[in-house]
């Protein structure tokens, strides 16, 4: 391996700063690519209202909501 330490779930390494960062609450968990946060995992859960999977590298809302 790399030895690479790795951010925990919902956070992501922005390359800049020594700490993780949070992931977008549009997101379960996420990472960089390039200069934008994508989207790896959706939040899932009661009440949520967002795709399971994503799409396009984002979670939007299912049909019917916003």
């Amino acid at each position: 391996g790399t030895g690479k330490c790795n951010c925990p779930a919902k956070y992501y390494d922005d390359g800049v700063n020594a700490a993780c960062a949070a992931c977008p609450v549009t997101c379960d968990n996420c990472q960089l690519s390039g200069i934008t946060v994508i989207c790896t995992s959706c939040p899932a859960g009661l009440n949520i209202n967002r795709v399971s999977v994503p799409v396009n590298n984002q979670c939007p809302c299912i049909t019917g909501y916003f």
